[in-house]
């Protein structure tokens, strides 16, 4: 069934790869899992995690707070002197 798919994935995603950067804006990241380490590195594509997110939590099943947070991260990731963002951000664990 779809939900507890959806469920499982979004436990492992929460569980494993979600990381809060160093610094002083401690922006949420979701990293990259390489050989069974994280990698403080995001895809720009990531950013659609956050609406999925959204999305689930009108259904029950998703997370609004860390949807926000995604979010946040990825509206920072166009503060650049062109307005564009980086394909791929690499970030400062807070670990």
């Amino acid at each position: 069934k779809f939900e507890v798919a959806w469920k499982a994935a979004v436990a492992g995603i929460k569980k494993h790869l979600v990381k809060t950067s160093a610094g002083p804006k401690k922006l949420t990241y979701i990293a990259e899992m390489e050989g069974g380490r994280s990698i403080p590195k995001m895809d720009h594509l990531v950013c659609f995690l956050a609406g999925s997110l959204a999305l689930g939590s009108v259904h029950g099943v998703g997370d609004l707070e860390l949807a926000k947070k995604i979010g946040e991260t990825c509206i920072e990731m166009y503060d650049t002197p062109a307005g564009l963002a980086p394909e791929i951000v690499h970030f400062h664990d807070q670990t």
